[in-house]
C-alpha cells in the first residue's frame, strides 16, 4: 500500500470515528437538556431511564474514543475536513461538560436540602421523646411528691 492510500484510509477512518463520537456526545447533550427541562417532580422511572441511557452512551463513547485517540496520535497530518470535525467534537464535549457540571451542582443542592430535612426530622424525634411519660416505677421528683 502506498503512502497516499494509507493517508486516505486513515482520513476516512478518522472522519468515521469523529462523526460517531460527535453523534454520541450530541445524544448525551440532548439527554442532559431533557433532564434540565424536566420538572423536579419527575418520576423515579424517568430518572432511572435517563440514567440508563447515559450509562449506555458513555460506555459506547469509550469504545470509540480509544481507537480515535490512537488514530489521531498516529496521524502525521490532519486534513481540513478532519480538523473541522475535531473542532466540532470539542465544542460538543465542552457543552456536555457544562451540562454535566450544572447537573452535578443541582443534585448536590438537592442532596443538601434532603440532608437538612433528615436532620430536622431527627431533631424533632429527639424532642418528642422528651414528652413520653415515664413508666410507673420511675416517677420524677415532682410526681413523687403527690
Amino acid at each position: 500500500m502506498d503512502q497516499k492510500t494509507d493517508i486516505k484510509n486513515k482520513t476516512e477512518e478518522l472522519q468515521k470515528l469523529l462523526l460517531q463520537s460527535i453523534q454520541m456526545y450530541s445524544e448525551i447533550e440532548s439527554i442532559y437538556l431533557e433532564i434540565h427541562h424536566t420538572s423536579s417532580e419527575s418520576s423515579s422511572l424517568t430518572i432511572d431511564t435517563n440514567n440508563q441511557k447515559l450509562n449506555l452512551l458513555f460506555h459506547d463513547v469509550k469504545q470509540v474514543e480509544s481507537p480515535l485517540a490512537q488514530l489521531i496520535a498516529s496521524t502525521d497530518k490532519i486534513v481540513d475536513k478532519v480538523a473541522l470535525l475535531i473542532k466540532k467534537r470539542v465544542t460538543v464535549i465542552e457543552s456536555v461538560y457544562n451540562w454535566n457540571r450544572s447537573l452535578v451542582n443541582k443534585t448536590s443542592n438537592i442532596a443538601s436540602l434532603l440532608q437538612h430535612e433528615i436532620n430536622t426530622v431527627a431533631n424533632g424525634r429527639s424532642a418528642i421523646k422528651c414528652y413520653k411519660p415515664l413508666p410507673d416505677g420511675r416517677k420524677g421528683l415532682i410526681s413523687n411528691s403527690f
